[in-house]
């Protein structure tokens, strides 16, 4: 009869729980669907701002690359100037020492040059010299020759005009030991003869007076004189 008793309080009281419940899922439906909401706003708020900053990005990463572009461009153009101007001062220093060199080189094949014509000249002043020097003996010794055999020729003739003189106021002949071989020989040649021995002639005359200088011969005579006249007047 208790059960009985108790049974509407029991109906009672589940149908208040499932009120309850239905309550409290009404309650947190709502609440999950507010969140929900809100979370999908605030989502819908990030993307936006993430499509903000997305196109702000590729502005950005434009500009970036292009800067770099630039400044790559700019790196790449003074790298270029730079090695023309290291090529450029190659070429400079190159040709500055090719320059070098052909002048040093000219300089040395000039004093070669020099030193040669120098050379060469001194051998043909030499050889002038020693030609000069040839042609001077040999002059001399024509000279002395022509003198030698001009004072043969007038000691001939003097020997002629003494025989002729002797021959015609009768006088013997010279005795052969005196004249040596029957040849007449002046008294101031003899052996023993009276006569003093004349001065010897001057240097460079070849042994004989009347050289290039013309000097009279001392031993008298118009013979000697007659031999330097002769000979001064050829």
């Amino acid at each position: 009869a208790r059960r009985e008793e108790e049974k509407p309080l029991l109906d009672e009281e589940q149908k208040r729980r499932i009120k309850e419940d239905e309550s409290y899922h009404s309650e947190q439906q709502a609440v999950a669907a507010e969140q929900h909401r809100a979370q999908w706003e605030a989502d819908v708020e990030v993307a936006k701002k993430l499509d903000k900053i997305l196109a702000d990005k590729d502005a950005i990463l434009g500009a970036i690359k292009q800067r770099r572009a630039e400044e790559l461009e700019a790196f790449r153009a003074a790298h270029l100037e730079r090695a023309a101007e290291m090529k450029a001062q190659r070429e400079a220093d190159l040709i500055r020492e090719r320059k070098r060199v052909y002048l040093e080189r000219l300089r040395k094949a000039e004093a070669d040059y020099r030193r040669r014509e120098r050379e060469e000249q001194e051998m043909r002043e030499q050889e002038e010299r020693r030609e000069a020097e040839t042609e001077r003996r040999r002059k001399l010794d024509e000279q002395a020759e022509r003198i030698r055999q001009r004072e043969a020729e007038m000691d001939a003739k003097k020997m002629d005009e003494r025989r002729s003189v002797l021959g015609s106021a009768g006088a013997p002949a010279p005795a052969a030991g005196a004249g040596g071989g029957g040849r007449w020989v002046p008294p101031n040649r003899r052996e023993g003869g009276g006569g003093a021995r004349p001065p010897s002639p001057p240097r460079g005359t070849g042994g004989r007076w009347g050289g290039d200088r013309g000097e009279e011969d001392p031993r008298g005579g118009g013979g000697g004189g007659g031999g330097s006249a002769g000979l001064r007047s050829r």
